[in-house]
């Protein structure tokens, strides 16, 4: 199956700012990223849409 996420999360504001990992557990990516990346490990094909690439450079430290 195809599966469009929009929106591949703020991870500066996840991790930094509300500091996901220490209260609810997790690792990071959080948001979009990690459903896409559930998504591809269950063996769908996966599309990531992010209009910020400032975003996923940020995610990634790529681009």
């Amino acid at each position: 199956m195809n599966i469009t996420v929009y929106g591949a999360g703020n991870q500066e504001l996840y991790v930094n700012q509300l500091q996901l990992p220490e209260k609810y557990g997790g690792k990071p990516p959080y948001g979009g990223s990690r459903m896409a990346i559930e998504y591809a490990r269950a063996g769908h094909d996966v599309y990531l849409a992010e209009p910020d690439s400032n975003i996923l450079k940020k995610t990634t430290g790529r681009l």
